[in-house]
């Protein structure tokens, strides 16, 4: 059975793209209300989001927010933006973040360092209550744990990109027989993902 399930898609201009064409694919199913993401003179957010005004279009819809993480303040600011949207009275609020930055940073060795994945973690968890558990979806996480950190009005599912690689890996003009992987951690994650697919392809560290 099809989904019908229909999505007012909020984004942050980095998935504005992505936005734009899951709309185009389905404008049935997905549509998508751009947001203003300003900055007063002092460097503050002054954020107008799509979707409520003249008409309010985001009450009592499935929300779906694209957001990217790719650093410190524009992390803050789709925050600002999250707790809003999850007291708006939204049927449900399901969170795109492709990238998780601070995966990696989930244990510490050394007394003093900081582990930010926890404490993104816990921001995702004490959001507002949006009627059900906030879904938090992310692709390839460092550790499969990572997810365990997530609680409350937040819960992960986990998704990998990684079918899609091998798919580009088997094609005829591929060139590459080596794969590398950052470090021990890595290679324990995802090697038994393309080792199966792959048999020919040597795994590096």
């Amino acid at each position: 059975m099809l989904c019908s399930k229909r999505y007012q898609i909020i984004a942050h201009p980095a998935q504005e793209a992505l936005a734009k064409k899951l709309e185009a694919s389905n404008p049935k199913r997905f549509i998508y209300h751009p947001t203003q993401w300003g900055k007063f003179k002092d460097g503050t957010d002054n954020i107008e989001v799509g979707g409520f005004y003249p008409v309010n279009h985001i009450r009592g819809e499935h929300v779906l927010f694209l957001a990217s993480f790719h650093n410190n303040d524009v992390t803050l600011s789709q925050f600002h933006v999250l707790d809003m949207l999850c007291e708006s009275f939204v049927q449900s609020m399901t969170i795109l973040l492709p990238f998780y930055p601070t995966g990696g940073m989930e244990r510490v060795e050394k007394e003093g360092t900081v582990p930010t994945a926890c404490t993104l973690a816990r921001l995702f968890s004490n959001m507002p209550f949006a009627g059900r558990p906030i879904r938090l979806m992310c692709y390839d996480l460092h550790t499969l744990q990572n997810r365990f950190y997530l609680s409350n009005s937040t819960l992960a599912t986990l998704h990998t990109a990684i079918p899609l690689l091998i798919k580009a890996l088997k094609e005829p003009d591929c060139k590459i027989n080596c794969l590398a992987f950052p470090d021990e951690g890595a290679c324990k994650r995802f090697k038994g993902l393309f080792e199966p697919a792959l048999p020919d392809v040597q795994v590096a560290i």
